[in-house]
């Protein structure tokens, strides 16, 4: 069992610099949160990771991390509503939530998923994606630090997934995308996937 780490990760910092500054609750921070050389919201955040589970036998690693990212922009007031909108201007155009990632590291891959709310650009609906695989992590060839106890995957490169691009982020990316680095660090045992 794992009961206590930390899952950093920025999402994008594009998007962070686009989409402003977020709402964070449940736990998740940002400990720098200008980026003074760049004019923007920096980042990365930090989910604390709550629960867990390292398999040594498999080498399957699943974390469960707290904490809601939201990004609010464009107050319907000042937009133009698409055709047939009858639900009113009281809203955020862009309006994306980000709650609860877990991360999965096995044999059969490796990603992050987490509860995604979104509003669609095109239309205005806000739809409950539920929960979704956000990115997948590249870790062939990655070993864990392993130091005094504590597990560390370090800087996994990660790439949008089909649900992410189209829904998460209503076709502001392509699926494939290269995003923002995925580094989890946690007290306990880890290893590489049996493959």
């Amino acid at each position: 069992p794992i009961t206590d780490g930390v899952l950093t990760w920025g999402v994008k910092a594009s998007w962070r610099g686009y989409a402003g500054e977020p709402q964070l609750s449940g736990g998740v921070t940002q400990p720098d949160p200008w980026d003074a050389d760049a004019g923007s919201y920096g980042g990365p955040f930090e989910f604390p990771v709550t629960s867990g589970s390292y398999d040594a036998d498999t080498g399957t690693t699943h974390l469960q991390a707290d904490g809601t990212i939201r990004w609010q922009k464009y107050h319907g007031s000042t937009q133009t509503p698409p055709a047939g909108w009858t639900g009113g201007t009281d809203l955020f155009v862009l309006d994306v939530a980000i709650s609860d990632p877990e991360v999965t590291i096995s044999a059969d891959g490796a990603f992050v998923t987490a509860e995604v709310v979104s509003r669609n650009f095109g239309t205005w609906q806000l739809v409950d994606h539920g929960r979704i695989r956000l990115v997948d992590l590249q870790v062939a060839g990655r070993t864990p630090i392993l130091d005094a106890g504590t597990t560390t995957w370090k800087q996994l490169t990660a790439s949008l997934t089909e649900s992410a691009a189209h829904g998460a982020f209503s076709d502001s990316y392509d699926a494939g995308q290269i995003v923002d680095p995925v580094t989890v660090t946690y007290v306990g045992a880890g290893g590489v996937p049996v493959v």
